[in-house]
């Protein structure tokens, strides 16, 4: 399981360690984070 941050430009989901997504928007400064949790389901 893990916590992802998703950017509010192009919907990337970024592990929270990233200060910066790929698309040149930086995380770190945004207040808005829109946290979404990533689950493994072991059958």
């Amino acid at each position: 399981m893990g916590l992802l941050v998703e950017c509010p430009e192009c919907k990337k989901r970024n592990s929270q360690k990233v200060k910066a997504c790929k698309c040149g928007f930086v995380l770190a400064k945004f207040s808005g984070r829109v946290w979404r949790i990533d689950r493994i389901i072991l059958p």
